[in-house]
């Protein structure tokens, strides 16, 4: 007997075409990478997996025992899978001005798995056009991201280089994300978190340490806030500690963290002895350096 039949057997998981699901993944493995998310912040496994245009799947396991799963592929998110009722494909497209009669079945559909086939078979008769399907995808990922970036720091999580592991139900292709996008998404799930413990121990470390701003860093593509926005203001006309930064009273304390924390991770700091460029300018694969414009 074959080492995936005796897996299945044991999980007692039925046969499928695709990828298993993430349950179906061998226990063994998973215990051998595990960690908390307290142990490192999500945005900062993105960004090493944006830098190094990783492709795999991060699998979580959330406080309540419900498992969800962040496909990537080359480095940005490409597709995701979670166990709770997330942005559901019938309301997304209602609210892009779809009429009741393109989107009932998808609506009545029951439960992320059979909305995305339903969906996926009115495209194919026609009564679904297909760019607005993949611009539903789109929103229903970047939203599912954000649940993922805002899970507890008690939640478990794996990385799986090189794997699909969204189950066959799901889209097969992969959903269109922009680093523009991932960049955006980044600095949402550092809001969303606000990573109090990372954040004071950054500040501490950078008290007395001035803070410039890197002439080629993308800061226009974060979608800033306008008091995020007042404290980059700020760094561009002065290169400041993150002590005087705060003493300036620019923004709300918080706020202020927020931008040295986010600016920190995403190198747009010249720091000393960081020599990589700033997060969405360049990354590296197996074939060497690849220029992003």
């Amino acid at each position: 007997m074959s080492r995936q039949r005796i897996v299945r057997r044991r999980l007692s998981v039925p046969p499928q075409s695709g990828p298993a699901p993430i349950s179906a993944v061998p226990t063994s493995e998973v215990r051998r990478t595990r960690r908390h998310l307290s142990e490192q912040p999500l945005v900062v496994t993105l960004i090493e997996a944006f830098d190094h245009a990783a492709t795999g799947t991060i699998t979580f396991v959330d406080p309540s025992g419900c498992d969800h799963a962040l496909r990537l592929l080359h480095g940005v998110p490409a597709g995701a899978e979670t166990r709770r009722e997330i942005a559901p494909l019938g309301g997304i497209l209602r609210s892009m001005g779809l009429s009741d009669e393109e989107t009932l079945e998808v609506r009545l559909a029951s439960g992320s798995r059979y909305d995305m086939l339903t969906a996926r078979s009115l495209a194919i008769r026609g009564k679904l056009p297909e760019d607005v399907l993949r611009e539903a995808l789109r929103v229903q990922l970047f939203e599912r991201v954000r649940m993922l970036l805002g899970l507890s720091g008690d939640t478990l999580y794996s990385c799986h280089p090189g794997c699909n592991l969204l189950s066959s139900f799901h889209q097969r292709e992969p959903i269109e994300c922009s680093e523009a996008e991932f960049l955006q998404l980044i600095a949402e799930g550092v809001r969303v978190k606000r990573l109090e413990l990372p954040v004071a121990r950054t500040l501490r470390l950078l008290k007395d340490v001035p803070l410039h701003l890197r002439e080629d860093a993308p800061v226009a593509v974060l979608g800033l806030t306008d008091e995020e926005s007042l404290v980059v203001d700020m760094l561009n006309v002065e290169a400041l500690t993150a002590r005087e930064l705060v003493a300036r009273d620019l923004a709300p304390r918080g706020v202020t963290g927020i931008i040295v924390y986010l600016f920190s991770v995403l190198r747009f700091f010249e720091l000393p002895g960081e020599n990589r460029p700033p997060v969405g300018t360049k990354r590296r694969c197996r074939s060497g350096v690849v220029r992003r414009g």
